[in-house]
């Protein structure tokens, strides 16, 4: 592995929001003061799918890395999330990153876990750096309306239609991709997170890189666009906030 990278982030890093962005800046901070290149250790799968389930998402693994690298993160890391994966105990999963990866810094969120049952979090790294080498950045919460930012607050804010909160949440419009068939009919990608009812102006991309203005009614996971001539094949959906 690339002996340069030298503060490692770790999370899941779903839909990349100013609190993700946050952790990634410090990362950023300490590798540049360090003369070495931030990094992140992800997965290439939810950790839920190791157990048979389908985690709705605010960004396709794709999308999200390359938002990660965006934000200047020189190498994105990403492994499989597997059952065997989730038995390593929190001492096992820090071992591995410090034989493979040896950074010299590692940067969490207030929230994050890891290790079988999700027993190890900023403590435990805590408790363990002299005996790895390394140090340890704990990023506290990004607050919006007095609660902290999260994957899961802002998903919920998409499936009930707010969209301004998401967006402000995730510091851009919340985007969504899928096809349109003939009749203008939209079917975004599965597993993303979409409003369950309501009609949205939106802003479309299509195929060949043109961009629309429009409006999107949603029902039953499906949304029919509302633009003349709607055009059918892939396109990009983005929320401008109201």
């Amino acid at each position: 592995m690339d002996a340069s990278i030298t503060a490692l982030a770790l999370g899941m890093f779903d839909g990349v929001h100013i609190g993700h962005r946050a952790l990634l800046a410090k990362a950023a901070e300490l590798a540049a003061a360090s003369g070495g290149d931030p990094a992140v250790f992800t997965f290439s799968n939810h950790p839920a799918e190791a157990f048979g389930k389908r985690q709705i998402l605010l960004t396709s693994i794709p999308e999200r890395n390359a938002l990660l690298r965006d934000e200047g993160m020189k190498h994105v890391i990403t492994v499989p999330f597997t059952r065997e994966f989730a038995s390593k105990q929190p001492e096992e999963f820090l071992a591995y990153l410090m034989d493979t990866l040896h950074p010299r810094f590692l940067i969490c969120g207030f929230n994050y876990t890891f290790g079988a049952g999700g027993k190890g979090d900023a403590s435990f790294l805590e408790q363990k750096r002299e005996m790895f080498g390394y140090a340890v950045c704990e990023v506290p919460p990004v607050l919006f309306m007095g609660h902290p930012v999260s994957s899961s607050r802002i998903r919920a804010c998409v499936e009930s239609g707010r969209m301004a909160e998401a967006s402000a949440m995730l510091g851009r419009n919340y985007f969504l991709k899928g096809s349109v068939d003939a009749s203008g009919r939209f079917f975004p990608d599965m597993f993303r997170a979409v409003p369950a009812e309501g009609s949205f102006d939106v802003s479309i991309r299509l195929a060949d890189g043109s961009e629309h203005g429009g409006r999107v009614m949603f029902g039953e996971g499906t949304g029919t666009l509302s633009i003349p001539d709607p055009p059918e094949g892939d396109v990009e959906l983005s929320f401008p906030p109201f």
